[in-house]
């Protein structure tokens, strides 16, 4: 016999089921563990953009106000060069130089005094660095300087920047560390300008120094038009050019540098960081991206660079990983207890089903005849008491078959009680064979049987007494071992009655009366209560 056809047992279905709860947990956790994964990841690129947000916010705050402590520091150095390049006192002094006439004249050196002294008072009252006045040829003809700085009287600065530009009509600004004093200074020039003609230009320059940025602020950097860091708390970062700004060549090698003195600029290159907006300045590997916000200086001569470390992006990636720990662990903690729960809630309808197949089996039991499987005795007359309640509402015709084995003893006797019990359900299953659903058989004992025949009046209980044992008497019993098979006839006693006060144990009697009177009659016939004559149906 093959082994896996062996019915499981409660153990081993127990086993199984274990076994398939464990497998859905497992795959459920993985799927929940995916789950938490993705949504702490979503909550982290969230957390990331509001943080990222709000530092850009603030440092973009702190860019804005770092630009308009310079704007309020070096405006003030443009209206100086305005003013005085309109000055008539410099206008008059340039136009007599330009004209050929020496400085030796009493007349011109008593103007070029005066005008040294008002450039000396202008220099200390606005805090300025120099005031230079420069002929069209860009020599230094008056000059206002600190205490301490030596004259600048005299110095040629023909074919520099401030010379070629204001040459030209247009006044010039720019970045330049001074030759003299290795200042980093902001100059702002004007050209003077006598009857359309360029007799000179003036000169403005301030100092920029570290108090100029904020004090707390150690990421604050100010680089010049060509994207030179020209302002910094930190020395390491000046006269480097970042390599995302406007692209400057330098001149060739072995030429001086006009504007960074003996500071020859040096690339800074800044690498894309690890989210939009964030940059590294530094190796990657041992330093934090910073977010960079930017402020205007001057409409673009001076641009403010705040940079901002983004730790919060650590910041996040450890709560990310706290949130994915105990989401991980809640999930799957929470499968399990709903895995053991379902397991047991299996477990428990499995015996619940158990108790409701064995109550049925115990209920089947309780109404069916072992033997022959047909109702027992007392669900038989249930049913009777039944469609005798139904007579008496409805007062319809019920018809009552009483049906006995002829000769079953002598059968038992000649033949064993074994075949006699293999008559009894070879009897039972060809009576059943012939009845409608809505009627009722039943084993009252021994070799006595009843029908019940709801509905059905006098004549149509014939019929079905005589098609009854006609249908025993034709079916024979096939033998065991291929002989021939044993034929049986039953005797059936049938009453009807339709009446609501007729008692049913009166009923009952009159069919085993009909019986009796078949029995009498020689067996394997029918007859009818009141009516002794009734044996077989009608001719035709």
């Amino acid at each position: 016999m093959d082994a896996t056809a062996l019915p499981a047992t409660p153990a081993a279905r127990r086993a199984r089921v274990w076994l398939v709860a464990g497998l859905v947990t497992l795959l459920l956790a993985v799927l929940a563990v995916a789950a938490v994964d993705r949504a702490s990841r979503w909550w982290a690129r969230q957390a990331e953009a509001r943080a990222h947000e709000t530092e850009r916010m603030r440092a973009h705050m702190l860019a804005e106000a770092t630009a308009a402590v310079l704007n309020q520091h070096l405006a003030p150095a443009h209206g100086v060069a305005v003013s005085f390049a309109r000055g008539e006192d410099v206008r008059l002094l340039l136009a007599a130089l330009a004209r050929g006439e020496g400085t030796d004249r009493p007349e011109l050196r008593t103007r070029q005094q005066a005008l040294d002294r008002r450039l000396d008072i202008a220099v200390q009252e606005l805090a300025l660095g120099l005031i230079a006045v420069a002929d069209r040829d860009g020599v230094v003809v008056a000059a206002g300087e600190p205490p301490g700085i030596p004259s600048f009287v005299g110095n040629r600065y023909g074919g520099g920047p401030l010379h070629l530009q204001t040459r030209q009509g247009r006044p010039a600004r720019l970045f330049l560390v001074g030759e003299t004093t290795g200042r980093r200074s902001i100059v702002f020039a004007e050209p003077v300008m006598v009857e359309g003609r360029f007799v000179g230009y003036v000169g403005v320059s301030v100092t920029l120094d570290e108090g100029l940025l904020p004090a707390t602020a150690d990421q604050v950097l100010v680089s010049d038009e060509h994207g030179v860091i020209v302002l910094s708390r930190d020395p390491r970062r000046l006269f480097h050019r970042l390599v995302h700004e406007p692209v400057w060549t330098p001149p060739p090698s072995g030429e001086r540098w006009p504007l960074y003195g003996n500071h020859p600029p040096r690339l800074w290159p800044w690498q894309p960081g690890p989210r939009p907006g964030l940059w590294w300045i530094d190796d990657p590997a041992h330093s934090t991206p910073v977010l960079e916000a930017r402020g205007m200086v001057l409409d673009g001569l001076l641009e403010v660079h705040v940079l901002q470390p983004a730790t919060w992006l650590q910041e996040v990636a450890a709560q990310r990983r706290l949130l994915f720990g105990l989401g991980a662990a809640l999930a799957v903690a929470l499968l399990a207890v709903l895995m053991l729960l379902a397991a047991a809630l299996w477990q428990a309808r499995a015996h619940r089903a158990a108790l409701a197949a064995a109550n049925r089996e115990l209920q089947r039991l309780v109404i069916t005849d072992p033997l022959t499987g047909i109702a027992n005795r007392r669900h038989l007359l249930q049913m009777l008491e039944e469609e005798w309640r139904r007579v008496r509402r409805h007062g319809r015709p019920l018809s009552l078959l009483s049906l006995d084995l002829d000769h079953f003893k002598a059968v038992n006797d000649a033949h064993g009680h074994a075949e006699g019990d293999r008559v009894l359900r070879h009897f039972a299953e060809t009576v059943q064979r012939q009845l409608r659903a809505t009627d009722r058989f039943g084993r009252l004992g021994g070799e006595e049987f009843l029908v019940i025949l709801p509905e059905t009046g006098r004549e149509a209980a014939q019929q079905v007494a005589w098609k009854l044992r006609h249908a025993v008497a034709q079916t024979p019993l096939p033998a065991a071992d291929g002989a021939p098979g044993l034929t049986v006839t039953v005797s059936i006693g049938g009453v009807t009655s339709s009446d609501p006060d007729e008692p049913l144990q009166a009923l009952l009697g009159r069919a085993d009366a009909a019986l009796y009177a078949a029995k009498r009659a020689g067996r394997d016939c029918v007859r009818w209560a009141d009516d002794p004559d009734v044996t077989s149906p009608p001719a035709g």
